[in-house]
């Protein structure tokens, strides 16, 4: 038997404590995992920027002359920090219409992370296991 294999390169998954996770939901909170937000400096809050030719959304930490920057909140139930994104997303017209990813979340050499909106994917809900009674 003949056999025409076809290598990988793709290598193993990264493990998610050590990747860039970034999420939006309709209700326009942007979401940063632990890895974010320590690469942002894990900041009180950020300013919010965005290029509307690449529609790309910016966050870098804010500093003491910023005017009107954004919390950045410890989420209550894990190690994830929110921003409540409402009033820019509707300024600039964005409508995520489900909660999405930000697939290649970059940091920039100016502290600046980049959200390319033409570059995300749905995020998919996690099946709960039934609960099985006593």
């Amino acid at each position: 038997m003949i056999r025409e294999w076809e290598e990988f390169h793709g290598g193993p998954s990264e493990p998610a404590r050590e990747r860039l996770h970034v999420t939006i939901n309709p209700r326009c909170i942007i979401l940063l995992n632990k890895k974010v937000s320590e690469a942002l400096g894990d900041p009180a809050s950020a300013m919010l920027l965005y290029d509307r030719r690449n529609q790309t959304i910016g966050i870098r930490a804010a500093g003491p002359g910023d005017i009107k920057p954004f919390p950045v909140k410890q989420h209550p139930k894990g190690s994830h920090r929110g921003i409540y994104a409402k009033p820019f997303c509707r300024h600039h017209k964005i409508i995520p219409t489900e909660h999405i990813r930000f697939q290649n979340p970059e940091l920039d050499q100016d502290g600046v992370l980049t959200l390319d909106l033409h570059n995300t994917e749905p995020v998919e809900k996690k099946k709960r296991r039934p609960i099985m009674p006593d």
